[in-house]
């Protein structure tokens, strides 16, 4: 059965945000290797490699539940993973003040786990990647250090999107859209 490839669910941002938060941090001396900002996103859940029948199947389910209403986040401090001592991802993390992303991942997770897909085994923990850093480094400093003005941001809909690997950095191709009404 043909594959459509590496798939995730993200919430996309517009292009207002994502320009005012490469500038805050733009001169930032970020180690490792830094995610364009034309590719930052907030991950709602991995799906991976899906075949065209699980994927129509999911699409459809999708569809069919209720996302819920529009609602804003906000950009705030930097962190890392695993953590700042020994860093191996930089990231910018992000708030719900409306507890609303909880609710918008359960709901995905449920989709996805209706059409047999595998539970998600890690944690929630919204963020956009600014850095992939190989071998890992201590970025206390930079983690601790650096304030940056928070960011709000109307989340309106959840971006379905495949990555295609390879090259300087991934591409990301949107292959559906889910408006929250």
């Amino acid at each position: 059965m043909a594959s459509v490839g590496r798939i995730f669910f993200a919430i996309d941002l517009d292009l207002e945000t994502r320009a005012i938060l490469a500038a805050q941090v733009e001169d930032l001396e970020v180690p490792g290797k830094r995610v364009p900002a034309a590719n930052w996103h907030l991950t709602l859940r991995y799906v991976g490699d899906l075949d065209e029948v699980r994927h129509q199947r999911l699409l459809a389910d999708l569809d069919q539940i209720d996302l819920g209403e529009p609602f804003r986040i906000r950009f705030t401090d930097l962190g890392a993973f695993p953590n700042p001592r020994r860093a191996t991802v930089l990231w910018r993390a992000v708030d719900d003040p409306a507890q609303r992303l909880g609710t918008l991942v359960d709901s995905i997770e449920e989709t996805c786990r209706s059409v047999g897909l595998p539970a998600e085994d890690r944690p929630f923990r919204p963020h956009v990647t600014l850095s992939r850093i190989r071998p890992g480094r201590d970025v206390r400093s930079l983690v601790g250090g650096t304030d940056l003005s928070a960011l709000e941001m109307l989340v309106t809909s959840v971006t379905v999107f495949r990555s295609h690997l390879g090259g300087p950095s991934a591409r990301y191709e949107v292959m559906d859209t889910f408006e929250l009404a």
